[in-house]
């Protein structure tokens, strides 16, 4: 973020020379990326330039090969993306970060055997850090997604994945937020609603945020709950969306989730509005493209859900988004694989 930018001037202001500046800071850059603080083009840039500065005075380190890959991700370069981390890998084997990225680029090619291997690799070398967990947990529930399309629903599917995230929750350093994102999906997948929901019901009492509401809403819809319970926390999150609107009639996010909440409660044309304004306000925003794709996923538009899938998933990959609940019926859609593979 910003504070570690200052950090790298300050020590470049002390000496110019200094290589491992010069990779902290193109490293910062690709960490406000995954941040999503600033548009991707100027960051990307300013990497290049970090590291560019780093290779003229001799780098040669899993950072730079890391950094190098991450460029290329974010270029969509995916194949230059794979070749470089495995580069990074092999220099320094147990640089978990670097596995952890070369997993997530496996993915996006559609290898989820080799994902599945150096994300294994990176949570046995980091296991004190969720991050590893997570990437490990992804990456076995989109594994167990095409096992599920396969009908092998034995008691093993998704399970793994499930201990994963169990895992990495012991290492959040917001258990809440944590548990209430993919880790609460998979109770749900895995027949335990009431867990699902106990957690987003203690999340909802701490932020009373609309995304939680929303959460939790869903979580009611598909488990099945009378249609008054999921109704009501519907409507919550509805309330919740309308007055910070209000407050920000320019929030795309916003309007984007208004427009998955409407088509919850069945209101397929307010939600089609509330997208089409999320759209005109902000037309690149990789939130609005992915909720999008989600709304029309729900509204059963597999057209209109594949083409915004595309979009967004041309603009960033982003597992924790592909995986989202409300892709599920979408995902034995042959198309739903092109979509998301490159």
């Amino acid at each position: 973020g910003s504070k570690c930018t200052f950090c790298v001037l300050v020590a470049l202001e002390k000496d110019s020379l200094f290589v491992e500046a010069y990779i902290g800071g193109a490293w910062a850059h690709l960490m406000a990326v995954d941040r999503e603080t600033d548009t991707l083009i100027s960051h990307v840039q300013s990497a290049w330039r970090y590291l560019n500065r780093a290779l003229s005075l001799g780098a040669r380190s899993s950072e730079s090969y890391r950094v190098r890959g991450l460029i290329a991700q974010y270029q969509l370069q995916y194949d230059r993306a794979v070749d470089e981390l495995e580069r990074g890998a092999v220099f320094a084997p147990s640089d978990a970060e670097t596995q952890r990225r070369l997993a997530v680029a496996y993915a996006i090619k559609g290898r989820i055997d080799d994902a599945l291997k150096v994300a294994a690799k990176a949570a046995a070398d980091d296991p004190r850090n969720a991050d590893s967990y997570t990437t490990l947990g992804s990456i076995q529930h989109l594994r167990d997604e095409n096992l599920r399309l396969q009908e092998k629903n034995d008691d093993s599917v998704y399970r793994e994945a499930l201990q994963s995230f169990e895992q990495g929750m012991r290492y959040a350093s917001d258990k809440s937020k944590y548990a209430s994102a993919g880790y609460a999906d998979l109770l749900e997948y895995t027949h335990q609603p009431e867990r699902a929901a106990q957690i987003l019901v203690d999340r909802v009492a701490q932020t009373q945020h609309y995304v939680d509401y929303y959460k939790l809403g869903r979580i009611y819809q598909t488990a099945g709950r009378p249609k008054q319970q999921w109704e009501s926390t519907l409507q919550r999150a509805k309330i919740v969306l309308e007055e910070t609107i209000a407050a920000n009639p320019l929030d795309a996010y916003a309007y984007s989730y208004l427009a998955l909440t409407e088509t919850r409660l069945g209101a397929f044309k307010n939600a089609i509005e509330a997208s089409t304004r999320a759209r005109q306000l902000a037309p690149f925003d990789l939130n609005v493209l992915y909720n999008t794709a989600r709304m029309f996923a729900l509204q059963t538009d597999r057209t209109q859900a594949l083409e915004y899938l595309s979009k967004a998933v041309d603009q960033r990959y982003r597992l924790s988004s592909i995986l989202d609940m409300d892709f599920y019926n979408l995902r034995s859609d042959p198309e739903f694989k092109k979509a998301v593979t490159r």
